[in-house]
């Protein structure tokens, strides 16, 4: 089960990373594919968060992370969020609100740092790889508050979301 999680994590870090650079930029995609893909990886998300709790508690904290700080920005991930909640909703999720909360603030300290292009310095650079979440959550791992499959999730979704980025890279139009 383990190396279908860890699949599931890497699969919606990519699809979630496509669908956010067929928002943001002009790639060789048609702007709609961005609806599929934001379905494909809600879809996959909300799998991931009913079938192993590691991922209910990543998931649940970047999501709520996100929504504070103003990152769901755009339909298709809109449409992601509400494939998640529907999975979710129809199977049910107990979890307990204070390490959900913890993930959650990493995550949010991690989406306010990464866009912070003003100066370019060398802390700038590696926050850009969202390097706060991480962190919280090896030491969680390490604390044993959260299975050490946890740390290994996140970094699979991580990779797959970076990759993704330096791939989309290639195929962006430029005027």
């Amino acid at each position: 089960m383990f190396y279908v999680v860890l699949f599931g994590f890497a699969l919606s870090g990519a699809l979630m990373k496509l669908t956010d650079d067929i928002e943001d930029r002009e790639l060789l995609l048609p702007k709609k594919i961005a609806y599929l893909t934001g379905i494909a990886y809600g879809a996959t998300i909300g799998l991931l968060m009913v079938f192993d709790e590691n991922a209910a508690y990543l998931f649940s904290g970047i999501i709520i992370g996100c929504l504070v700080t103003n990152k769901i920005n755009a339909e298709s991930h809109y449409l992601a969020l509400g494939t998640i909640l529907l999975i979710v909703f129809s199977k049910g999720l107990v979890l307990f609100m204070p390490l959900v909360l913890i993930i959650m603030v990493l995550a949010a300290i991690d989406e306010l740092t990464s866009n912070s292009r003003n100066t370019r310095t060398s802390l700038n650079k590696i926050l850009d790889y969202r390097v706060v979440l991480k962190i919280g959550i090896i030491l969680l791992a390490i604390f044993e508050i959260v299975h050490w499959y946890a740390a290994v999730y996140i970094l699979s979704f991580d990779a797959a979301y970076v990759t993704t980025d330096r791939i989309a890279n290639k195929f962006e139009v430029r005027v």
